[in-house]
């Protein structure tokens, strides 16, 4: 009983040892994720967009000329690495005649 006990304590406390070194990590990798993001999005002319994120996942707001540059843009914060999901929010500019 002695060695389980051991090996159970030991699992939980790796268990909080990675638990708190990705909450005192967290805002240091959303910031990384962000400005590359950004910084892709920039490169490619679609400075409309404005990212945020929660954790590994992104959140695109912003107004984008027509679909084609909202999914334009959504396809680049896609391929930045890290990033796991993206949240496309977008929206369309009106076209005035």
């Amino acid at each position: 009983m002695s060695r389980f006990l051991t090996i159970l304590l030991g699992l939980i406390a790796l268990g909080l040892l990675a638990f708190f070194c990705i909450k005192h990590h967290s805002p240091e990798i959303e910031t990384d994720l962000v400005n590359r993001t950004q910084q892709a999005l920039t490169q490619q002319d679609s400075t409309f967009a404005t990212v945020s994120t929660d954790g590994r996942e992104l959140v695109l707001t912003g107004q984008a000329p027509d679909q084609a540059a909202k999914d334009r843009a959504g396809e680049i914060a896609r391929n930045v690495r890290g990033v796991r999901t993206v949240d496309n929010q977008l929206s369309i500019a009106s076209v005035t005649a």
